[in-house]
């Protein structure tokens, strides 16, 4: 199962792709202060979006070492998002090693 919340306190139990669009949409019209969303999957993947586009990556719920990476465009994080919500995960890490700090 593919979890989603956001900052605004919406969430989504198996989450799809419209619901992520619909997360993107309310990101880019919030505030500072709620622009921000997260989604996890089963094996605790996490990722995590903010309106700055600062993107937080947790692989296998291991928190102590989180990835921080600054991301160009929405459109960058949501290509990262569907690699999840899909299941690529080595091409999700893969994705994310390219990405310049």
């Amino acid at each position: 199962m593919i979890y989603l919340e956001s900052a605004n306190s919406s969430s989504f139990d198996n989450c799809t792709i419209e619901n992520l669009d619909l997360a993107f949409e309310e990101l880019e019209q919030s505030d500072e202060e709620h622009g921000a969303f997260w989604v996890v999957d089963e094996d605790e993947n996490v990722l995590e979006i903010h309106k700055n586009l600062q993107l937080f990556i947790i692989y296998s719920g291991d928190s102590e070492n989180q990835i921080i990476k600054q991301l160009k465009d929405i459109n960058q994080a949501r290509l990262l998002f569907v690699e999840l919500i899909n299941g690529n995960i080595e091409q999700l890490k893969g994705q994310v090693e390219n990405i310049k700090k």
